[in-house]
């Protein structure tokens, strides 16, 4: 196995959704909150369970340095999710929550912050909030008098993706929302292309943003071709 060296291997942290092992990452020892329990292990425990898991789809491992430092010495089949992004909280919410991740780090004040956002938050409510923002955001669509694309009973609450009505651009569409309501929408791919626009509410999205983004396109729907 490629491991980074020790000087660089600072802190290794155990994850599992939705049990929690962790090295002294947020320095709450042995914790357990609902679902969910944290506890300390060695460095030595994680290189066991490194091995014991070789060869497990299910077992994954998280770095979450820079991509400068990950791209210096890495632990092998790691994946790197920079923890300074812009969009990490999109990918940590993207994890697959019937995986174990394995969270390395330069430092364990970078795995903590990590750790600590899905924690805080918890799994259940993370879940619970998304379904939500499916819903409003589906329902706000079709108080529009527009169309889902996929039959309800197939809807992602992650996005949400809506036909088209006769003569609306939807390139127009986008252009308007991006620069007048600096909401960034998505049109259709390949034959869906000008058929379709999406809504994306993955990650840290609310309610409010969900109403800000029917509102706006309340406004500019009649620009783009449709009253």
């Amino acid at each position: 196995m490629n491991v980074a060296k020790p000087g660089i291997l600072a802190l290794l942290c155990f994850l599992a959704m939705p049990l929690v092992l962790l090295n002294g990452c947020l320095g709450l020892g042995d914790f357990r909150s609902n679902d969910q329990i944290i506890k300390d292990i060695t460095l030595e425990e994680a290189f066991a369970l490194m091995e014991d898991n070789r060869y497990d789809e299910n077992f994954v491992i998280i770095d979450v340095r820079t991509p400068e430092e990950y791209a210096g010495e890495y632990i092998e089949k790691a994946i790197n999710l920079d923890y300074n992004s812009e969009t990490f909280a999109d990918e940590l919410d993207q994890l697959d929550k019937e995986k174990t991740y394995l969270i390395y780090c330069r430092t364990d004040h970078l795995s903590g912050e990590a750790l600590d956002m899905m924690l805080k938050e918890g799994l259940t409510n993370i879940i619970a909030r998304h379904a939500r923002i499916g819903k409003a955001a589906r329902d706000g669509v079709k108080s529009l008098g527009l169309s889902l694309f996929a039959e309800e009973k197939y809807a992602s609450n992650t996005v949400t993706a809506v036909t088209a009505k006769e003569g609306l651009d939807i390139k127009k569409l986008v252009k308007v929302m991006r620069e007048e309501h600096q909401i960034v929408l998505a049109g259709g791919q390949q034959s869906l292309e000008g058929k379709i626009f999406r809504i994306g509410h993955l990650g840290w999205v609310t309610e409010d943003d969900i109403a800000a983004v029917i509102s706006a396109l309340k406004v500019a729907l009649p620009k783009a071709g449709t009253a």
